[in-house]
């Protein structure tokens, strides 16, 4: 269960971003397109007008505190980023 700020932005950065994580490197900076990335509002240096997706999202909003606001305490996720965990 994640009970922190920290814990849940770790796990988002780590879900988002898990092709880098396992040293598939795209062209551009791009979400992977095997996860709901397109529709997250929590990237870091990508403006409002700038979105990867339309329609609907294909997930439910967070509901909760620490999913929707809580884990932002600890910065936004950027495209490029280092994902905890290792190899």
């Amino acid at each position: 269960m994640l009970r922190t700020p920290r814990e849940v932005r770790h796990v988002l950065a780590y879900v988002l971003r898990n092709p880098q994580r396992h040293g598939i490197h795209q062209a551009r900076p791009a979400p992977d397109p095997f996860t709901s990335g397109a529709w997250f509002d929590g990237w870091k240096g990508v403006p409002t007008a700038l979105r990867f997706a339309g329609g609907e999202p294909p997930v439910a909003r967070a509901r909760t505190w620490l999913l929707s606001i809580g884990w932002r305490r600890h910065g936004l996720v950027p495209l490029r980023v280092l994902v905890p965990g290792g190899r």
